[in-house]
């Protein structure tokens, strides 16, 4: 959250970009609490479960890029993030369908581009 806030800029359409931030953290518990009562079905549940995959998965590369100083090492964690977040929706599609295809696709892309940032990274 503190690098959330670090990043945002000092105002934002005319309201301070800090107050914004708590304010939207704020929102983000006040859902997460409701979480409960917004579940109706398979169709809220995917929704929610992808939100909650969005929030896991930018609460991870904010905390990473406040603890990275280095923008390459910030590469590499957004490319491993990014294979993580791939992954998560393969287990819920039917073999052969489409989008899974697709999906294995782009994560042999993002792993072909994860190991070449590697592998300059140990070269240094």
């Amino acid at each position: 959250m503190f690098q959330t806030l670090k990043e945002l800029p000092p105002h934002i359409l005319g309201f301070e970009g800090e107050v914004l931030g708590v304010l939207f953290f704020g929102v983000g518990g006040l859902i997460i609490l409701a979480v409960p009562f917004l579940d109706r079905g398979p169709a809220t549940r995917r929704i929610l479960n992808a939100s909650a995959a969005a929030a896991v998965a930018f609460f991870i590369f904010m905390t990473a890029w406040g603890f990275f100083d280095d923008l390459f090492r910030q590469l590499i964690l957004g490319l491993s993030l990014l294979l993580g977040v791939l992954m998560l929706p393969v287990p819920f599609l039917d073999r052969g369908h489409r989008l899974r295809v697709l999906l294995f696709a782009a994560m042999a892309l993002v792993a072909a581009l994860l190991t070449t940032a590697i592998a300059m990274e140990l070269a240094k």
